[in-house]
């Protein structure tokens, strides 16, 4: 029975019983001080060894509506200031495509709140917000350079159950190569500067309890309406997709959804199947995968008809996206392809009593060769596809320094550097013989059969100047502005549409360019902007431009100037430029040229016009050169507007104080100048 069965209780039981207790005391005391012996013996051991702290591992985030005046150091100390997170690491600032905002990503040991409210800039302002997540759901902005050098859109897409940051990020390690080496390795031959816009695309694919129920054919038109942010700015630059996994099927049926059916008036997705160039493959299951561990994962919740759809068993959605994507590659051969396959067996899921999914299954080779593999069949398959010695999973991450990146960077460098390089010469003939003839429906066909809108020929005329300078075709004109065609590209003199309208006074063809936004301060070779060019055009050619051009920075425009390049509009304002009409058109007679150039002027100051504005070389006002030419009905338009008559230009003069000016100009001014000033 033990221990307590062998003591006798009788005359002695209490003395027994209280030795007991001293016993069971003396015992309990010596344990106590043997901890208190090994505690202090540990204490000592441990503030000995080296200090080994609890380290939390970083969070990644994606912030939203940062404000395009704050740099990194802005955005990290107003987030220390107003979050209670800490170790705060601003891993990029990029311009987003919309052009208005900057998004972030940044690392954090904790959580950001949802939303933080940023300060109104003034109190009319509308409130601004930074938002913080961390799924990466929808396109992320990785990497931007200035919009002029973005020469290459790069849009990454992982896998089923994947991050749109951290599927491709190294494994116990901070190195995510889309963000990290990328940029640097797609470098502009030209301006050895960086040229990709760099984004990810995140979806909601979960494997493990999902409440979704979607296909594939969901997915991919939500990549599809994704797709048109790209198109804020036309012309879309020329795209690369790159698909991890069913992140390429994605890719695929996207594309497929891009084509316009025969009922279609308008594709609002042409500019993106247009600017399509390149789809980089990284084991894509095009014929399917093994999914035993997907469909453990998954149970018979709703998502397992998806995943029912990726099997390698005779599954018709991907015999159907073959051959449909064939259809596609077919009709646009410009769009090149290439396939990487996994060349290591994977761990596959498996549903442990207790701790729920665990990669510990039996290893297996997901997606084969020959499924990773689906290049045109024109294509010899050793020129387009390469393995990875990674699993599933590993192939789209890498280490700084991994020599299986070199592969990837090797081959995406030549795909775009191809890309932004080539002429594409066969297109470039038949789409400007095309505009060159008129022929709008064959140029219809040659754009929706994805020739480069804005390739120029060997004058340097894009199809849109050749509509411009030589047909003068409205129709033409509206059709290449309507698909996006650069409507600021320069022929070798840096003159663009806008200029050639103003020169030929044709004011249908002006208004057409107004109404898709023109940049009317770009200037040619000799210095002319759209306005200056108007200054020398009818009153009524000049007004319109007045009349239609964006209601911002509109006295920036008119007023715009720039360095002297020893023409008389480089040094002058349009302004200013009204007094040199007669010299600039000599078959107008003389006081007729004197009153265009006087209507022009009350248009331009009616539009806001600096009247005061001096001339760079000669600091001379507009009032200075009228005075000196002799051009009253110009005088008499700049006083009524409030012309300053005491004015020195660099020669100290004032516009009456200088010489052989016209007497009876002079009696005016001088009239006038006694009483400016006076209310």
């Amino acid at each position: 029975m033990g221990y307590f069965d062998s003591i006798t209780w009788g005359s002695g039981a209490i003395g027994t019983l209280l030795a007991l207790v001293i016993s069971i005391t003396s015992i309990l005391a010596f344990v106590r001080q043997s901890q208190r012996r090994k505690t202090a013996q540990g204490q000592e051991a441990q503030n000995n060894a080296p200090i080994k702290k609890e380290i939390s591992r970083p969070k990644c985030w994606r912030i939203r509506g940062v404000p395009v005046t704050w740099s990194r150091n802005d955005l990290a100390l107003y987030l220390e200031e107003h979050c209670s997170t800490a170790s705060i690491i601003i891993k990029s600032l990029a311009v987003e495509l919309e052009g208005n905002s900057y998004t972030a990503i940044a690392t954090c040991r904790g959580d950001f709140p949802r939303e933080l409210r940023l300060p109104l800039a003034n109190e009319t302002a509308r409130p601004e917000y930074l938002t913080f997540d961390s799924h990466f759901r929808g396109i992320t902005t990785l990497y931007a350079p200035k919009r002029r050098e973005v020469k290459i859109n790069v849009i990454a897409m992982h896998g089923l159950g994947g991050h749109a940051f951290g599927s491709f990020k190294e494994r116990g390690g901070d190195h995510m190569w889309l963000l990290d080496s990328l940029p640097d390795d797609l470098i502009d031959p030209q301006t050895t500067r960086p040229m990709a816009r760099i984004l990810v695309y995140g979806h909601e694919s979960a494997v493990e309890n999902s409440s979704l129920f979607q296909d594939l054919e969901d997915v991919a038109l939500s990549f599809r309406e994704a797709l048109l942010r790209l198109s804020s700015t036309l012309p879309v630059a020329p795209i690369m997709l790159i698909g991890h996994s069913f992140g390429g099927l994605i890719a695929k049926q996207a594309l497929i959804s891009m084509l316009p059916s025969a009922t279609d008036k308008y594709n609002m997705y042409k500019p993106i199947l247009r600017a399509m160039r390149a789809v980089v493959f990284f084991a894509v299951p095009h014929d399917g995968m093994d999914i035993e561990g997907l469909r453990e994962a998954a149970g018979n919740r709703l998502n397992r008809f998806l995943i029912e759809t990726l099997s390698d068993k005779n599954s018709s959605v991907l015999r159907r996206l073959r051959r449909n994507f064939d259809g596609l590659l077919d009709r646009f051969d410009k769009v090149d392809i290439f396939c990487f396959y996994e060349m290591s067996i994977s761990a596959t899921p498996l549903m442990n009593e207790g701790s729920g999914m665990r990669m510990n299954g039996p290893k297996k080779v997901l997606v084969s060769k020959t499924s990773a593999i689906h290049i045109r069949t024109s294509d010899h398959s050793d020129d387009f596809i390469c393995g990875i010695t990674r699993d599933h999973s590993h192939i789209v991450k890498f280490a700084r320094g991994d020599e299986e990146y070199e592969k990837v960077r090797t081959r995406l460098r030549r795909m775009a550097q191809n890309i932004v390089s080539a002429k594409f010469t066969t297109d470039r003939a038949e789409l400007h013989e095309a505009v060159r003839s008129n022929n709008t429906s064959e140029a219809t066909r040659l754009l929706d059969d994805g020739a480069a809108i804005d390739v120029k020929n060997d004058d340097n005329l894009t199809p849109l100047l050749v509509a411009t300078f030589y047909t003068r075709s409205i129709p033409m004109m509206e059709l290449l502005l309507d698909e996006g065609a650069d409507i600021n590209a320069a022929d070798y003199r840096n003159s663009v549409a806008m200029h050639e309208a103003v020169k030929r006074r044709d004011k249908e063809m002006i208004r057409v360019l107004l109404q898709h936004s023109p940049d009317l301060t770009i200037r040619d070779f000799w210095g002319n902007s759209p306005f200056h060019l108007g200054v020398n055009a009818p009153p009524e050619v000049l007004g319109l431009i007045l009349e239609m051009q964006p209601d911002s920075d509109r006295a920036e425009n008119i007023e715009h100037r720039t360095g002297d390049n020893g023409t008389t509009s480089a040094q002058c304002t349009p302004l200013q430029l009204t007094a040199y009409r007669a010299e600039w058109d000599l078959s107008e007679d003389k006081d007729f040229a004197f009153e265009k150039g006087a209507l022009c002027a009350r248009l331009l100051l009616e539009h806001g016009a600096l009247i005061n504005a001096c001339g760079l070389k000669d600091g001379q006002t507009t009032l200075h050169k009228a005075v000196a030419s002799g051009n009253m009905p110009l005088t008499t338009v700049l006083l009524e507007f409030g012309a300053d008559p005491h004015v020195v230009d660099n020669s100290g003069h004032t516009p009456t104080s200088q010489p052989d000016v016209d007497a009876e100009i002079k009696l005016l001014v001088d009239e006038y100048s006694e009483n400016f000033g006076i209310n």
